[in-house]
């Protein structure tokens, strides 16, 4: 079960938490405030060259090509998706203290482009073989993931057929993974 390791903690019991700067002014109404529904996904097969700098839009541009059909590609998917607030694992420490020791994180994308060739892939999603496979998310205004992007637990598609007569075709990408803490970000490439 992979671990994903984004966080830098101190190591020792004598070692302090440091925490960095943030903004002076916080109730400044000029901040720029995104939408944070997931937008992007990208997946990244075993054997495929991931991005040299992931924070390069231009980069992203030869990592990426949907059309490519022999896993030497990342495939980048636009849904409309979600982050759950992790699952933690917490860990009693003493005097009454706890640790959170690992997050399990889910990230949920549905998208209704169910072309024939869109399908045949989903359907391939469907075998759950998360082998090498990593993935990088991205909202209006973020990319998260980081350089080496993030190892997956698990990865399923759902296909549903609903009865009702106002509903459409549309399938819910699942992809699971854990990790310390949530991983690094930039501005969006997309």
């Amino acid at each position: 079960m992979p671990t994903n390791n984004f966080l830098t903690c101190p190591s020792g019991c004598d070692d302090p938490l440091t925490l960095p700067a943030i903004p002076v002014e916080q109730d400044c109404t000029k901040i720029t405030i995104g939408k944070s529904q997931i937008s992007d996904l990208v997946l990244l097969p075993s054997g495929a060259t991931g991005p040299t700098d992931w924070t390069d839009s231009g980069d992203w541009a030869t990592v990426i090509d949907n059309a490519n059909a022999n896993n030497t590609k990342a495939k980048h998917l636009v849904v409309i998706g979600a982050v759950a607030e992790p699952e933690k694992v917490i860990v009693p420490m003493p005097k009454f203290k706890e640790k959170t020791v690992n997050r399990s994180y889910t990230v949920t994308g549905r998208t209704m482009n169910l072309t024939n060739e869109m399908y045949e892939f989903l359907r391939v999603l469907q075998c759950g073989d998360v082998s090498g496979l990593t993935f990088w998310y991205g909202n209006e205004l973020h990319l998260f993931g980081g350089q080496d992007g993030i190892l997956l637990k698990s990865i399923d598609v759902i296909l549903p057929l609903s009865d009702a007569a106002d509903a459409f075709e549309e399938a819910t990408i699942t992809l699971v993974y854990e990790a310390d803490g949530d991983p690094e970000r930039t501005d969006t490439v997309f």
